[in-house]
């Protein structure tokens, strides 16, 4: 059997179980789940603007420690820029996972779209 038959039954088998649950439930649990996705996207997308407004802060604090060195030659402000360089930096890997996620941003301005790519996904595992 080859890989697009696989494919072709578990798309069948999700819509099957998609129209099973609309014709149970009705409609109120698709538009419910087309939120519940919205809502996903719309709360990675907030979380990587905060991790981005994060690590700004961290740099900022960063050359500020650098420059209070230069000034007064104190070793805590080299640890200091230090530190927040290395936070800064780390924090820099889930600013980028969350917000460069095309999905999360489709998920936002078209959760159908994304619902349908989550099922997909879930078959394919």
């Amino acid at each position: 059997m080859s890989t697009f038959a696989k494919t072709d039954e578990a798309v069948a088998k999700i819509l099957e179980k998609v129209t099973a649950l609309t014709e149970t439930h009705g409609s109120q649990a698709w538009e419910t789940a087309v939120r519940v996705q919205q809502y996903d996207a719309i709360g990675n997308i907030g979380m990587g603007i905060l991790s981005a407004l994060a690590m700004a802060g961290l740099i900022v604090l960063c050359f500020w420690c650098i420059h209070k060195r230069e000034d007064t030659y104190h070793p805590g402000f080299g640890l200091g820029a230090v530190g927040s360089g290395m936070v800064s930096f780390i924090l820099m890997i889930p600013t980028c996972v969350l917000l460069l996620d095309p999905w999360s941003w489709i998920g936002m301005f078209n959760p159908e779209l994304a619902l349908i790519h989550t099922l997909m996904q879930s078959v394919a595992k």
